[in-house]
């Protein structure tokens, strides 16, 4: 597995299984969608390579009213 680029204490260990599935899943491009005021959350996930595309507006707003909406356009490669 890759550890590159990964942070420190459980940040390493996500990262790996972050790029783990990713790297295996096949396919070209992955998208997330993370609450805004997760701005932790958001930001590892900037440093791994995702970008904000849009935000989503839920009806009825449960779990929370919008989600940022996230997509990786190169998957991870791991040895």
């Amino acid at each position: 597995m890759s550890t590159s680029g990964s942070g420190t204490g459980s940040c390493g260990a996500g990262r790996a299984i972050h790029d783990e599935l990713l790297a295996g899943s096949g396919a070209a491009r992955a998208t997330l969608s993370v609450q805004p005021k997760a701005a932790e959350t958001q930001e590892i996930y900037r440093r791994w390579g995702w970008r904000t595309v849009s935000a989503k507006t839920m009806d009825p707003p449960v779990p929370a009213p919008v989600f940022d909406i996230l997509v990786l356009e190169q998957m991870p490669v791991t040895r």
